[in-house]
Parts: structure tokens; C-alpha cells; sequence
């Protein structure tokens, strides 16, 4: 069974031109529990589109906030009920050109509204591949609600990511009553009948939690974050109603980490949170395959949780930021920065998935922008969870 892709985009130029990484250790112990094997054929066929001429432009961090860490080098072992991070704080960051601001004003092209393939922007070797459940991928013109807290990050536009119809986000809830999969259900609520869900993560995600030791490259296949399969629940694992987006490129001998921005949203709360063995736990993932990194990404860096339904504090519910938008009645994460560190030159590849843990009906969504390399300089301890 082929998944038809949801939608192709991408390709992009270079940039950046710094030195420095911050060191984003996670300490969990490690498993040798495996993924299921898949149920069936079920294939996942991507579409790419061939990547447009690049232009050399140089690179950036966000001006005016805290960079929350790169991941780096490392991972330990260690107890505990969640991620451990090592997370350098900044003092300074240099100064670098963003990718250019307008280049998504004129488009609805997903590589523009992502920051990429633009002046400064980043640039994939083979396109970008948009493969999973029907209409999951939506670009966004303008903020999504009433207020400007879920406004662009950069430029006028972001890529919107759902479990479900990506359009139906933009709806406000009387509206979405037509949309919703059943009665009873909160919406927004999606039915894909099984046919996008997958009992084994398309490579390379492998979520067994693997130990990765500092200054070594990353031992084998698995997840140096740890945080994957901890929050996959259920038995057998199943990743209903999967999406997701990925590229490859190739870093500036200037660059040294790569950063986009995320904001997460789910209709699991407050009515279905995350509690027993097939809980309700939707899942967010940006999987870095790397020199340095092999796994999740998508850790927030004050809470030090992975993006899970179950697993973290929300900074809106049911608040005037979700007013006349599909998540009014439920809860979101704002606009959080997600950083790791990687090696100048080096070739990368990026996975963003989103998938229903539990049940393949109720949706979750992620809004993303602000694709770049970065050149932060970090100086500061380490702090712990």
C-alpha cells in the first residue's frame, strides 16, 4: 500500500559564518527493544521536486531571543522520568543574514514559506520529499486565529503539518462541527480508516533509545534523544495517520548547527490525555541523521520534554491566542526554536513527522518556519532538568 505524497517542495542556497556549538546532551538509559515489523506492505512512496539553483548568501540566528541549545556530541546514561539535557545558554551570538524575509511573499511554494531556497537559505541535494495521509500539508498566509501569536516567523507564510486535513486548522469551531470524523469526538478530528498507519517508522527514524557517547559518533542506529520510543505508546507501536517532510543538504564549511521553529498544537486535551498503555500521546519529531546527532530534536528546551501530547505543560489553553482557529477549544505550544549542532560540510538529513498516538481519529497539528543554518556562539554552564 503506497502512501501518496501530500504534497513536494524545497531546495535552497548556503550560508552562515561562524564557529561554535552547544552541547545538548540527553541522558536516558538505554533499551534493546525494537520497532514492530510493519503489518502488511505498506510502503511509503515519496515525490521529490528537483532542486532549484541555490544562491550563496550567509546564514542565521534569531536576533533578540535565547538560543535554547544545540544538540551535540553527546549522550549518558542516567535515571529518571524524562530527557536529561546539558543545554549551553548564549551570552552572545553573532551577527548573520537571514534567509531573505520576502522570498515567500509572492508564492505559496513550501520550500519559500519555509525559509528555504531563498537568499541565505538552505539548499537540498535531491528536493524535498512530502510524503502521508491526504492534504497534511497546508502553507499558511498570515497568522492562523484572531490575535498575532501564531503569526509567521519569517516572511508571510508557514508550512502547516497535520495528522489530519491541514486546511481544516484554519476553521473556527463552528465552522469544523461539518469537518469532524464522528459525533462526540473533539475537533478537529480526521478518519483515514487505517490506510496511513504504519508499524514501522520509515528510515532513517529508528526510535530504540540508544546511548551516544561524548566526542564519538553516534554509535549505531537508534535515537540518541531517547525521547522516541518512551512516548510511543502501545503494543504494538502504531503510528496512525503518519506525515511528514524531509530533505538533504549539505552544510556550509561556515555553518555550525541548523534551527527552524515549531509550534504544536493537539485536540487530545483536555478531554483525552495521555494515561495507560494506549493513551493518547500524538507525536511531533524532527529527526537530525548526522556526524554528530542521530535522532529527535524536537526536545523543548525549557521543558526538557519531547513534543508529546502527554508529556507537556502548555503555554495556551483554551486562551485568546486559539480564538478563531481550529484548536480554540484545546491547547497549543508557542512558537519554540529547535536547535542542533552539527559538523562544517558535513551532509545532513531532516525527517519532520507528525503522527496520532492511540487513536487515528483525533487530530494534532505543528506549524513550522524559519529553516536556516545557524552560527550562534554559546557560552554558558550547563543546566539540568
Amino acid at each position: 500500500m503506497k502512501l501518496p505524497p501530500a504534497t513536494t517542495w524545497l531546495t535552497v542556497g548556503s550560508l552562515c559564518l561562524c564557529s561554535c556549538t552547544v552541547p545538548f546532551y540527553v541522558d536516558e538509559p538505554t533499551s534493546t527493544g525494537s520497532t514492530s515489523a510493519p503489518a502488511g506492505d505498506t510502503d511509503l512512496t515519496p515525490t521529490t521536486t528537483a532542486p532549484a539553483e541555490a544562491t550563496d548568501d550567509s546564514a542565521a540566528s534569531s536576533s533578540g531571543a535565547t538560543d535554547p541549545g544545540l544538540p551535540g556530541t553527546t549522550s549518558s546514561s542516567s535515571s529518571g522520568d524524562g530527557p536529561m539535557l546539558d543545554v549551553g545558554t548564549p551570552d552572545d551570538q553573532e551577527e548573520c543574514t537571514p534567509p531573505a524575509p520576502d522570498c515567500d511573499a509572492d508564492d505559496d511554494g513550501v520550500d519559500h514559506a519555509l525559509g528555504v531556497n531563498c537568499t541565505g537559505g538552505i539548499s537540498s541535494l535531491e528536493g524535498v520529499v512530502a510524503s502521508g495521509t491526504p492534504d497534511s500539508l497546508w502553507v499558511v498566509a498570515g497568522p492562523l486565529g484572531a490575535g498575532d501569536t501564531f503569526a509567521p516567523r519569517l516572511g508571510s507564510r508557514a508550512v502547516l503539518l497535520s495528522t489530519g486535513v491541514a486546511s481544516h486548522v484554519a476553521l473556527d469551531p463552528e465552522e469544523l462541527l461539518a469537518k469532524c470524523s464522528e459525533i462526540g469526538l473533539p475537533c478537529p478530528s480526521t478518519d483515514y480508516d487505517g490506510a496511513y498507519d504504519l508499524a514501522m517508522l520509515p528510515l532513517p527514524l529508528q526510535p530504540a533509545p540508544i546511548i551516544c557517547p561524548k566526542g564519538q559518533l553516534p554509535p549505531g542506529p537508534g535515537d540518541c534523544s531517547a525521547t522516541i520510543d518512551k512516548q510511543w505508546l502501545g503494543d504494538p507501536q502504531i503510528a496512525h495517520d503518519y506525515s511528514e517532510l524531509r530533505l538533504t543538504a549539505t552544510a556550509p564549511l561556515s555553518a555550525v548547527g541548523v534551527s527552524l521553529q515549531a509550534a504544536f498544537f493537539t485536540a487530545e486535551w483536555p478531554n483525552r490525555s495521555a494515561v495507560g498503555a494506549f493513551a493518547n500521546n500524538d507525536l511531533f519529531l524532527v529527526w537530525l541523521e548526522s556526524e554528530q546527532w542521530t535522532g529527535n530534536i524536537a526536545v523543548h528546551p525549557d521543558q526538557l520534554q519531547p513534543f508529546a501530547a502527554g508529556a507537556l505543560e502548555w503555554d495556551h489553553v483554551q486562551d485568546a491566542a486559539l480564538t478563531g482557529f481550529a484548536f480554540e477549544e484545546h491547547v497549543a505550544i508557542d512558537w519554540t526554536k529547535l536547535s542542533a549542532a552539527i559538523t562544517p560540510g558535513e551532509t545532513i538529513t531532516l525527517v519532520l513527522a507528525i503522527f496520532d498516538v492511540g487513536d487515528r481519529k483525533v487530530d494534532s497539528a505543528v506549524l513550522l518556519d524559519d529553516l536556516r543554518w545557524t552560527c550562534a556562539i554559546p557560552n554558558g554552564g550547563p543546566r539540568h532538568r
